[in-house]
Parts: C-alpha cells; sequence; structure tokens
C-alpha cells in the first residue's frame, strides 16, 4: 500500500526456497540476520538503500528488473556470545520466558529444516556463562518463573550442560524457584541424563518422537525405534518429569497403516501433552 514503506523477510522458507521470494518485499535474508540485518540498517540510516548496494550486501536474496538476485552466502557467526543479549523491556509474559541458546544440530532429520537453514551439521553454542547470564537477567528483571529453552537439541552437550548446573548451584536461594523446559531426543535419553535436568530443575521435556511406526522412522529419521521412543517416555515419567511429543504425519512413503500406529501410539501412550504436524516439503 505504502511504497515507501521497506519490507524485509527472513526465516526458514525464503531461506531455503530463494525462488519463492516475492517482489512485494524489498529484499529477503537467507539465514543467520544479525549482521546482514544491520547492514540494511545503517544503508537506510544513511540514505543509501538502493539495489546497487544491496548487491554488495552478503546473504540477500530480492528482485531487479525481475531478475531473481542471489547475493554472496554471509559467514555464519563463529562466536555466538558476540551478540548481545535481546532486549526484553517490552515483553508482555514477564514471568514465563524463552531462550535459545545453541544454532543447529547434529542429527539430519529429513523432514526438519534445520541442518539446510544453517548449512551444517556443526551445532554452534552459546558458552554455559552467557546462558547464565541471560538467566540470571530474567530473574533480576523480569522475576521469571519459568525458563523455556528452545534449542533443536539442548541436552546434546552434556559438558556445556553440567557446566551451567554448577554455574546455577553457586547461588541455589536464587535459582531454585525457577523452573524449566527443554528438548531432547529418544535415543540419547537416559537415567544418567535425567539426574542432570532434575537438577537443572527442568519441569517438562519435549521429544520430537515423530512417528508410531519403524518404517516411517527409519525412512525420516534413522537411529531412532519405536522402542526408544517407548523407553524415553517411561524414563523421563520415573524421573516425574512432564514429557510432550511432537509427531509429524504424511511422510513420503507412509501408508494409512502407519498412520493408524502413530494414532495407535499416542493414544496408548502416557504423555502429558504435543502436537501432530503435517510434513511440508
Amino acid at each position: 500500500i505504502n511504497k515507501s514503506v521497506i519490507l524485509i523477510i527472513g526465516g526458514v522458507h525464503i531461506s531455503t526456497l530463494h525462488e519463492s521470494f516475492n517482489d512485494v518485499f524489498d529484499c529477503g535474508i537467507i539465514t543467520e540476520g544479525e549482521i546482514t540485518f544491520s547492514n540494511i540498517i545503517t544503508l537506510l540510516l544513511n540514505g543509501e538503500f538502493s539495489k546497487i548496494n544491496l548487491k554488495k550486501t552478503e546473504g540477500l536474496v530480492f528482485r531487479d528488473m525481475g531478475e531473481l538476485i542471489i547475493t554472496k552466502p554471509r559467514q555464519l557467526i563463529k562466536n555466538l556470545d558476540e551478540i548481545p543479549h535481546i532486549d526484553r523491556n517490552d515483553f508482555k509474559h514477564r514471568n514465563f520466558n524463552h531462550i535459545v541458546s545453541s544454532r543447529g544440530c547434529p542429527y539430519t532429520c529429513k523432514f526438519c529444516s534445520s541442518t539446510n537453514f544453517w548449512g551444517t551439521r556443526a551445532v554452534r553454542y552459546h558458552s554455559a556463562q552467557y546462558i547464565f547470564d541471560e538467566i540470571n537477567y530474567l530473574i533480576d528483571k523480569f522475576s521469571a518463573k519459568h525458563i523455556t529453552i528452545w534449542d533443536d537439541l539442548f541436552v546434546y552437550n552434556l559438558p556445556r550442560l553440567r557446566e551451567l548446573i554448577s554455574l546455577l548451584n553457586k547461588d541455589t536461594k536464587k535459582h531454585s524457584n525457577v523452573t524449566f523446559g527443554c528438548t531432547a531426543r529418544a535415543n540419547i535419553v537416559d537415567d544418567s541424563l535425567c539426574e542432570l535436568l532434575k537438577e537443572l530443575n527442568v519441569k517438562y521435556v519435549s521429544l520430537g518422537l515423530e512417528s508410531g511406526s519403524d518404517k516411517v522412522l527409519m525412512s525420516i529419521k534413522g537411529g531412532v525405534s519405536i522402542n526408544d521412543n517407548v523407553r524415553s517416555v517411561n524414563t523421563l515419567h520415573k524421573w516425574g518429569f512432564n514429557v510432550k511429543a511432537s509427531f509429524v504425519i504424511n511422510n513420503p512413503e507412509e501408508e494409512l497403516n502407519d498412520l493408524e500406529l502413530t494414532y495407535k501410539f499416542i493414544k496408548e501412550s502416557p504423555l502429558d501433552g504435543g502436537c501432530v504436524n503435517i510434513a511440508i516439503p
């Protein structure tokens, strides 16, 4: 409506499907956006926002006279701790907060965009100290009661998890009233991990169980079986955690009987919550 308003799109969709760019937008940011977006803001502030200068900016997609332009890929930020903590002053739900402490996933599930988005299986982590500072900020500023950790797989880096617990345990009076929720993967859930999560004061764990069919699991995930899914839920419940799970339906090669197995699994599992998603190519 107002052509003077600059519209910028980012995220998984435009980063993996550049050709879907719609010229209602001025440009799209491919993958990691902090530096690219900062560069665009600088161009705007200097009155230098133009197609010529956009072509010199790494990590962009846009159209010029109908031609799709994809600029040189931007290198991912090596040290995530260089990124400032989020300014949360305008957040409304201040007692219940979310943090993301890593980028990427070591696994390559076929339905998941994470590896394609980040372009690598090498996970980058904020340090335990960085997460500790973020938690303290949420407690001091907003009296946080619960913090959800939205990493693809928060529990994968055990040394970092142990270091974070050690930092939090130095002031148990301050941190003991804060609970956490996090993500895990069925094949890595065991008693030793649950012990660590209990020490962190985790209340619920989210699992990507995906399917009730071993055939489908082998096709889309690999290395995880129905037995792993059942064992992980039971182990987490044994330690007193609430367990949420997500499932994906309409996978390639999935037939009606596979869908029925998933339905049966959900009905019979002692899950405390979850969701079912549709696979989207």
